[in-house]
């Protein structure tokens, strides 16, 4: 059974368009925002084409999680030509979230979603939306969670208005573990960094790299330089042993403490880990770790906020895996963190 001939609803979507006008995606016809090196880089990585550090976190800078652009165009249709570096690769994570680029267009102030890239090859061109009345809108457009991307060209109708949008933000600067890269949300705008972005009208910098959050050196040095961060928030505890939580992150803090005096930095312990409540080692081990950055937090009188309290509501529904949080944990992390950033 062919489930997309039954449900058209289900099938992909590819080019449809005749006519189309296609324009690069890169700093010269758009302001491209989401990470701190995109100018001089000339690609779509999140760490400095030049940085010296692990081979794993380079690698995983090259996914281009949280990395997005505005622009405004009169357009009937928009369409995309897209160069990745693979199909998806993970059997728990849609494929729209580790390769999907989400379309979004501002309603009455508010930003709404409206497309995203139901496909699975590496290379494509497709529509996102056409048939609209030819009005000129703003857009958002979000990059892939975990993959990288090689090439990408907007399309257009070929006598549509198109506009470069250049808004100048405060940033929101997110440093973690696979949860803030994105694992495993369904598509790129759900993710509670973008989620977070769009609320409160903050560049949202995502700075979250898959099981490799380890306070390296080279990460400090790039927060410690961050312009305008209005907020700074941290969750690397998952990713850190005992002995790395304990000897790494005080330091990690104090130097971060000192160098960002108008940062508001925040710290998150574990979310809820439903092992906790069949073994009891792991419960004792859970309960002093966030001990731990609690009295730490304290100490060095930065924000802490109790990762289990944020999602314990959810009866551990939140998961894919009983790590990985959906949508419905990353919904339930921005509502929380939204209103906990108004507050502040």
């Amino acid at each position: 059974m062919d489930i997309k001939k039954i449900d058209l609803n289900m099938a992909n979507n590819y080019l449809s368009v005749a006519n189309v006008n296609w324009i690069q995606v890169n700093n010269n016809n758009f302001a491209l925002k989401g990470s701190l090196f995109l100018k001089e880089n000339n690609n779509f990585y999140r760490l400095p084409n030049t940085i010296k550090t692990r081979d794993n976190l380079i690698a995983l800078s090259k996914h281009s999680s949280g990395i997005y652009f505005d622009f405004k165009t009169n357009s009937t249709a928009i369409s995309l030509k897209v160069d990745i570096a693979s199909k998806a690769y993970m059997a728990h994570m849609a494929a729209t979230g580790q390769n999907g680029f989400d379309l979004y267009f501002k309603n009455e102030g508010k930003w709404v979603f409206l497309a995203t890239t139901k496909i699975n090859l590496e290379s494509y061109a497709l529509t996102l939306i056409k048939d609209l009345k030819p009005i000129l809108r703003e857009y958002r457009l979000y990059f892939p969670l975990y993959n990288e991307v090689k090439d990408i060209y907007l399309g257009i109708d070929e006598k549509a208005k198109l506009e470069k949008v250049d808004p100048k933000q405060e940033k929101l600067v997110f440093y973690g573990t696979s949860i803030t890269q994105g694992g495993c949300a369904t598509r790129p705008g759900i993710n509670y960094t973008s989620l977070l972005g769009r609320s409160l009208n903050l560049e949202a910098i995502n700075l979250g790299f898959s099981g490799n959050c380890h306070l390296d050196d080279a990460i400090l040095d790039i927060l410690q330089k961050v312009k305008k961060m209005k907020y700074l928030i941290l969750e690397p505890e998952s990713n850190l042993t005992n002995e790395a939580l304990k000897e790494k992150l005080p330091s990690f803090l104090k130097k971060l403490k000192t160098s960002l005096k108008e940062t508001k930095i925040i710290l998150i312990s574990a979310f809820p880990q439903p092992l906790t409540l069949i073994k009891d080692d792991v419960k004792e081990n859970y309960l002093k770790r966030k001990e731990f950055q609690k009295k730490l937090a304290e100490t060095l009188e930065i924000n802490f906020i109790d990762g289990f309290e944020i999602l314990k509501d959810l009866d551990y529904e939140e998961t894919v895996d009983g790590i990985h949080l959906t949508d419905l944990g990353f919904y339930n992390l921005y509502l929380y963190l939204n209103n906990y950033l108004r507050n502040l």
